[in-house]
């Protein structure tokens, strides 16, 4: 199958099949760039017009089963686990682009973020003692930090013998066989489908539930299912730890559940006992930078405990004593 889609890319067919290539963005027929090990680079080759990259993606997309596609925007998960966004000269000022987003074919484990300097061993054991006691966890992280490794790095250290739903608008998740575990994906890659998986999860008898990622009204559903006695991990896209929390609290408030800032806090702390953050640094490093216990005091304030962090001045990692005392009664 990789062969197939490779083929269909045309000049992109090459650095589609290098494994070290991880993305390609295509802005125009002749404005290609791809990363690979990190870098940004600029392809030399390009589509001979418009309406060759328009019937690329196009082609693209019945690989993925979708062929009549109406919508000036419109996004795909192909058989090998890319992923595939493409916009179309309705919207695009410059015509039609896609970006590409390969699933690596073989995950990282801990050790290998651990060798990678993107969370100390301490921090490491913390994660995965926070995560085999089932704490209700939600991970914060910028673009490209490394969200999607890091996800799956929770998922396998879930207890083996628990049950598992993973909830996801684009599946990107790779659970490496693991038992005992149900993927869910919204049905044409909708975020609004998302309040129908999470419907779906109410009746499943799931140990821990895993969302990737928070995008709409379906955060209530999450959050109720998390207050019924469900573990839950949550991915959201935030710059730090507080700006995590503020935009679950944006979702709840656009959601018109009808209760005032104090009272969505509490949900909110009660729900989220840990918040994890993940960041692409400017130095060029993924890192895990702060993991951080949650609560919130009467007046509405959230309370934020550090148990570990990246200390980006000594570019080291620093698990502090309310992690040390954690790991200690635990």
């Amino acid at each position: 199958m990789k062969e197939k889609i490779a083929k269909t890319l045309g000049p992109l067919e090459e650095i589609y099949l290098d494994p070290c290539v991880h993305e390609i963005i295509v802005y125009s027929p002749n404005d290609i760039y791809y990363e690979k090990n990190g870098k940004g680079i600029s392809l030399d080759k390009s589509f001979k017009s418009e309406e060759e990259l328009e019937n690329t993606i196009r082609n693209i997309f019945k690989i993925a089963g979708r062929d009549n596609l109406n919508q000036p925007h419109a996004n795909c998960r192909l058989p090998d686990g890319t992923r595939f966004n493409a916009v179309f000269p309705e919207i695009s000022l410059n015509g039609p682009g896609f970006n590409l987003l390969k699933m690596f074919d073989q995950t990282m484990s801990w050790d290998d973020i651990v060798k990678y300097d993107a969370i100390s061993q301490e921090g490491r054991e913390l994660v995965e003692k926070l995560v085999h006691q089932g704490k209700d966890i939600l991970l914060g992280a910028n673009v490209n930090s490394g969200r999607n490794t890091f996800l799956n790095l929770l998922i396998s250290s879930i207890q083996k013998d628990w049950s598992v739903v993973v909830v996801e608008k684009t599946a990107t998740t790779n659970i490496n066989d693991r038992k005992r575990t149900v993927m869910l994906e919204t049905p044409n890659n909708d975020p609004r489908e998302m309040k129908i998986l999470m419907k779906a999860v109410e009746t499943m008898r799931a140990d821990y539930i895993v969302v990737n990622e928070l995008l709409g009204s379906e955060t209530v559903d999450c959050l109720n299912l998390s207050r019924e006695g469900h573990s839950l991990i949550s991915l959201i896209s935030a710059e730090n730890t507080l700006d995590a929390l503020k935009r679950v609290e944006l979702k709840l408030l656009s959601a018109q559940i009808g209760l005032g800032l104090t009272e969505i806090r509490s949900i909110i702390s009660s729900a989220f006992e840990i918040i994890i953050h993940l960041e692409y640094c400017s130095n060029g490093k993924r890192k895990v930078s702060e993991i951080c216990q949650v609560g919130c005091d009467d007046l509405g304030n959230y309370k934020i405990t550090p148990m570990y962090r990246y200390n980006k001045e000594t570019d080291k990692d620093e698990l502090l004593d309310a992690g040390r005392e954690y790991m200690t009664k635990n």
